[in-house]
């Protein structure tokens, strides 16, 4: 099994604890992380995102659509 073939139980998982490491890394100071390492990790992960087969890049991008409209707050009128 390739590591991009994620089961659908495990895909959403991994979204999200990717998504909490790219918060935390755009969240955190200079002080706390090394700017270079910080740099390498999102590299990585853009590089993993742009040679992701386009399916599941595509279903990665519906993922992440749905956990931030569960995280944004509905607007009343």
């Amino acid at each position: 099994m390739k590591y991009h073939e994620f089961s659908a139980v495990l895909f959403p998982a991994m979204a999200e604890a990717l998504v909490d490491v790219l918060w935390f890394i755009d969240g955190g100071e200079d002080e706390q992380m090394d700017p270079d390492g910080t740099v390498k990790v999102l590299e990585g992960v853009a590089h993993m995102v742009s040679t992701a087969p386009n399916d599941q890049r595509h279903e990665l991008i519906a993922l992440l659509g749905e956990m931030a409209a569960a995280e944004t707050p509905t607007q009343s009128s």
